[in-house]
């Protein structure tokens, strides 16, 4: 009897974000409480966990629930961006479930008494289908922004039942480039961090050339500031002039080093063979168990 695999189909609607100013330990309004409510549509094969790449500033008070509000079983990855996983018990299998993650971000918001800027590149990455796109931002008791805008453009904020002002935007998918929002007069005085989303950097098309903001690997860190183009060529030329004196050192070398492998036997050719064959299953393995798919180094959740 021949057995037929089917693939999970995973879809995620609706997906609300929902971002609020909360104050930090010095009492300034610089955390932001993220709360993600994600709902699972799933069929196929089961599927027993989803995750979610929240960026790279140190996150705090983690805490993912059910629908109901059923604590669930997760686990947070220190990675090129932070990674929040969750298990489904028992996983899903042609069923719906509904996931609300909520944690602090340190040092979200900054800015100055002019204006406050909030960005979430990671908020839009996704691997799976995402439909039916909710972003809020929720505004402290009391404070009322003069204007905001979203995308480049002002836009107008509503008043939540409770009296406090937000912006909220709809929209039928998230749309690369996550959550940015700006507003006046600003909340807090400090400079606004820099964040850069690993899945936006590579398919923006900054993995190479000159003028980058840094180099990202699974484990690495993104560089906040931007590289001078001037320096990136001096590096580049220097790397360059170091290369090409290493193959003339080594062409210089070539005939000492062709007497001393007749010495050498072919003892020292069987050696060379087993680490050459050790260190290549050594760089599978690493790049296998931490680079090998999205839900380990692509910056989305699923």
């Amino acid at each position: 009897m021949r057995w037929l695999t089917v693939a999970v189909d995973c879809r995620i609607f609706p997906y609300v974000a929902t971002f609020e100013p909360v104050k930090d330990g010095r009492g300034e309004y610089a955390d932001i409480v993220a709360t993600l409510e994600l709902r699972y549509h799933a069929s196929g094969e089961p599927k027993p966990e989803g995750f979610k790449f929240v960026g790279t500033l140190p996150i705090s008070d983690v805490s993912v629930a059910d629908a109901s509000g059923k604590p669930m079983r997760w686990s947070e990855d220190a990675m090129a961006e932070t990674r929040l996983s969750w298990r489904f018990d028992p996983p899903l299998q042609d069923s719906s479930a509904g996931v609300i993650v909520r944690f602090r971000i340190k040092g979200a918001l900054g800015g100055d008494k002019e204006s406050n800027r909030f960005n979430a590149p990671w908020a839009s990455n996704f691997r799976v289908q995402v439909d039916d796109v909710t972003y809020r931002f929720v505004f402290p008791e009391g404070f009322v922004p003069r204007w905001v805008t979203y995308e480049g453009k002002k836009v107008e904020t509503i008043t939540l039942p409770d009296g406090r002002k937000a912006f909220e935007a709809g929209r039928p998918t998230p749309e690369s480039g996550g959550f940015e929002l700006t507003f006046f007069p600003g909340l807090v005085e400090r400079k606004a961090p820099a964040q850069v989303s690993s899945r936006r950097w590579f398919e923006s098309g900054h993995g190479s050339g000159l003028g980058l903001r840094g180099v990202g690997s699974c484990g690495g860190r993104w560089l906040e500031k931007p590289v001078n183009p001037f320096w990136a060529a001096v590096v580049l030329l220097a790397c360059g002039a170091v290369f090409i004196k290493g193959m003339f050192w080594c062409a210089k070398n070539l005939h000492r080093w062709s007497v001393w492998g007749e010495i050498g036997g072919s003892s020292y050719s069987s050696g060379s063979s087993s680490s050459d064959r050790w260190s290549s299953s050594n760089r599978w393995s690493s790049s296998s168990s931490s680079c090998s798919s999205c839900s380990s180094c692509g910056g989305c959740g699923g």
